[in-house]
């Protein structure tokens, strides 16, 4: 009886450690999102060439602006 009632303790206690690492994970990759600032380019209409290579050009101007994510 006693292995059984040590059994659930353990599992418990070890349920509970996952899930909290968990949601302290979440909340950090919550928080690096929101604080980054994301910019979308259709490589196409923003540069003549339509080239990643073309757009390279443009990276400098937005790391002025603020930009953390292309």
């Amino acid at each position: 009886m006693r292995s059984i009632i040590l059994a659930l303790i353990c599992a418990i206690t070890f349920s509970s450690c996952a899930s909290t690492a968990k949601k302290k994970e979440e909340k950090v990759n919550t928080r690096a999102i929101t604080e980054s600032v994301v910019y979308e380019v259709n490589l196409r209409q923003h540069t003549k060439e339509g080239t990643i290579n073309a757009f390279r050009k443009e990276l400098p101007k937005l790391k002025e602006l603020g930009v953390d994510v292309v």
